[in-house]
């Protein structure tokens, strides 16, 4: 079961979704941070509240030939059942940047 402030890293093994790691965000934060890390081929999914301080949610063996495309993405849904009249106008999930290893940020 997902939970609040949940951070997960999933995969697609063989046509099938496979949940790899998961982390946990406390306290309440406006903004969540997202770091996806490939060292070789290894894969680390962190995440953080400041931007300073980086959590593991999950990691991962990757063996593939480059070049490679991975990628971040974002969904949330609030459970009414839970949570009566929370968020009644909705909520929105956004990127806001994507820096890279040398820096440079891209769209």
């Amino acid at each position: 079961m997902r939970g609040e402030r949940e951070i997960a890293l999933e995969a697609c093994i063989n046509n099938k979704s496979a949940c790899i790691g998961r982390g946990h965000l406390t306290p309440y934060t406006q903004k969540v941070f997202l770091r996806l890390e490939r060292i070789g081929n290894s894969i680390n999914a962190l995440c953080s509240a400041d931007g300073e301080e980086w959590f593991t949610a999950g990691h991962a063996e990757f063996i593939v030939d480059d070049p490679v495309e991975v990628g971040l993405f974002a969904i949330a849904m609030i459970d009414r059942t839970i949570y009566h009249g929370a968020y009644p106008d909705g909520t929105a999930i956004r990127f806001q940047d994507f820096p890279t290893v040398d820096g440079l940020g891209t769209m």
